[in-house]
């Protein structure tokens, strides 16, 4: 997908940098809606599992289900957040997504220009570069290919990621059985320190906690949380835990909030403005 998208601007259309805009937006609105709505999915599968909720855990049974808009209206609406929960969604998108997507394209761009002053020898034109080390050669250096997907996978692991974290929050505080989440880290080798001290961390919801460390706490955050229903925190004899003590040194710049709470995982930070203001200059 991305690399097709960057193609766009290799293309001898007009206005080439409004056509990436205008594709890549209509692109992640979808993406984003559909990551959002599986946050919805997870914590009712979650929740059906506590339950034994047999027919909740058939129909998702696997995260790969085709979920129809009936059954996603059905969705939200049980999770007490009104019909026009994701209209009020799709429109901040709409604002949104176009700034993300001209920021992708201006870093894009501003990486390509040091790429190609550090690497295309005195004298060569751009073109001539270009046929002669291959395009998808360039593309690999800038981090936007399937050989080489690091811009890719922090573009999709902390937008989408957001959106995802964002309506399991959404769907946690609605629902009226769901009392305690539970931070939930992936452990390997890749885990920060912020992550490994938050793992396992059990609070009531509504938890102060919550408002700066839920997921996502940094870029590439790949950490999740369960939700704890009453009826399985009685059977399982759990007991909230001590919240550990966060230093400021493990906090990243930009995620010392919970975007999911305020709604500004769906709208353009005071950074992303200031960056594009500096672009368009």
């Amino acid at each position: 997908m991305w690399p097709e998208l960057y193609a766009t601007v290799e293309d001898d259309e007009p206005k080439p940098r409004d056509a990436y805009i205008e594709r890549a937006s209509a692109i992640n609105q979808d993406g984003t809606i559909n990551t959002h709505i599986l946050g919805f999915v997870h914590v009712a599968r979650n929740v059906a599992a506590q339950e034994g909720d047999e027919k909740t855990l058939s129909m998702f049974a696997a995260d790969t289900v085709v979920i129809d808009d009936q059954t996603i209206d059905a969705i939200v609406e049980d999770a007490g957040l009104g019909k026009d929960y994701l209209k009020t969604v799709e429109a901040e998108l709409q604002s949104t997504l176009p700034i993300r997507a001209k920021l992708d394209y201006f870093d894009s761009m501003k990486t390509l220009q040091k790429y190609l002053a550090e690497n295309v020898p005195t004298g060569m034109g751009l073109r001539e570069f270009i046929d002669q080390v291959g395009k998808d050669e360039v593309m690999k250096a800038l981090g936007i290919s399937a050989e080489n997907p690091h811009y890719i996978e922090t573009v999709y692991r902390t937008n989408y990621g957001a959106a995802h974290s964002a309506g399991r929050w959404a769907s946690t505080q609605a629902s009226p059985l769901i009392k305690m989440i539970e931070y939930q880290t992936v452990m390997d080798n890749r885990t920060t320190p912020i992550c490994q001290e938050l793992d396992g961390v059990i609070l009531p919801k509504d938890d102060p906690f919550w408002d700066s460390h839920y997921p996502l706490n940094h870029f590439n955050c790949r950490s999740t949380v369960s939700e704890l229903t009453e009826a399985y925190i009685d059977i399982e004899g759990i007991e909230p835990s001590a919240p550990p003590k966060i230093g400021d040194d493990l906090i990243h710049e930009g995620f010392n909030e919970n975007p999911a709470k305020t709604g500004d995982w769906m709208k353009p930070s005071k950074g992303m403005k200031e960056r594009l203001a500096e672009y368009e200059r």
